[in-house]
């Protein structure tokens, strides 16, 4: 199970990744990709959609089930990755370098797992 230590998480298994520009991507985390299995299928928000935390942001389906795609924070949609979309089981090959959304006028960091807590929250089965 990959977790990498420079990345935030959520309890709905999401990744955050903050840029220097300010921004923040979001992806889904290699235990969610693992429980989904392989990706069929990601279907995202429009680009300027306003987002709360908790608010889905699209959501992912494999042939084991479909996942919502929870915005870890608030913020406004200003990019999504149109080759996640496309190719969806690049999330399977590579969770951390495929982002989903990226997000401006974040708030709520406040909220996100840090990797050491999050690590023993996915080995115990939460």
């Amino acid at each position: 199970m990959n977790i990498p230590d420079d990345l935030y998480y959520t309890l709905t298994h999401e990744w955050v990744r903050f840029t220097d520009r300010g921004t923040a991507l979001v992806g889904l985390t290699d235990p969610a990709q693992n429980l989904l299995s392989t990706l069929m299928f990601i279907n995202l928000r429009d680009t300027g959609a306003p987002l709360s935390p908790g608010e889905p942001a699209g959501e992912a389906e494999s042939m084991k089930a479909v996942k919502a795609i929870l915005s870890p924070l608030a913020g406004r949609i200003v990019a999504v990755n149109e080759q996640a979309m496309d190719q969806p089981d690049l999330v399977n090959l590579k969770p951390y370098d495929t982002w989903l959304i990226e997000l401006d006028d974040v708030d709520g960091a406040d909220r996100l797992v840090e990797p050491e807590r999050y690590r023993v929250l996915v080995t115990k089965g939460e």
